[in-house]
């Protein structure tokens, strides 16, 4: 609230506009990702693409796993036509 904000050691950077908690202490240098109540399969997504960036073995089956989904989709559509 109100009081948690004149506390803060950050209120000086801070409004007067109503801050969404989550958003009140985010900081350009410290990278946040989220991900929406209920998509717990976008988190694992997210969190195999961050892995991938170290582990070529994941970066391959990322890699093949969206290709599937784009061959997917794309026979998907051919058959609706």
């Amino acid at each position: 609230g109100e009081n948690s904000r004149r506390n803060s050691p950050h209120h000086k950077l801070q409004s007067n506009l109503p801050i969404h908690p989550s958003r009140q202490y985010s900081f350009q240098q410290i990278p946040v990702a989220t991900v929406g109540i209920g998509n717990a399969k976008n988190a694992g997504y997210l969190a195999v693409q961050i892995l991938a960036l170290k582990y070529p073995e994941l970066k391959e089956k990322l890699l093949a796993f969206r290709k599937k989904l784009a061959d997917d989709a794309a026979g998907a559509m051919n058959a609706d036509i």
